[in-house]
């Protein structure tokens, strides 16, 4: 097993002490590796997106009923994609502060002219 794979029981939202059954708590085979990976892979992402958002709600709070897509500040920066990002928030020029229109808006909202 390679080290820092997740066991069963972590993957199954399990104690760690197998406190659930201590024969299903081993570790995780390639096999079930392969199946879990999209998911882990997907549950990683979501923290990420979660842990930039989050920054900006715990600084400026947040506006009910808005998204940032409808916000003057979320501009669009085109190259071969285009990518979202906040002008209140650091550009990395990279994936680490891309942006998603969908999110809930913060405290600094100031409506898109239409």
């Amino acid at each position: 097993m390679e080290a820092g794979a997740p066991t069963r029981a972590q993957t199954e939202g399990r104690a760690s002490d197998g406190s659930e059954g201590d024969a299903e708590a081993g570790p995780v085979t390639s096999d079930e590796m392969y199946v879990l990976k999209p998911q882990l892979e997907a549950e990683a992402k979501r923290r990420k997106e979660a842990k930039t958002i989050e920054r900006m709600h715990l600084a400026y709070g947040q506006t009910p009923g808005r998204e940032c897509g409808e916000c003057v500040h979320l501009r669009r920066i085109q190259y071969a994609k285009t990518y979202l990002k906040c002008a209140h928030y650091a550009d990395t020029r990279g994936a680490a502060t891309d942006w998603r229109a969908r999110w809930d808006a913060c405290g600094l909202f100031t409506e898109r002219e239409r």
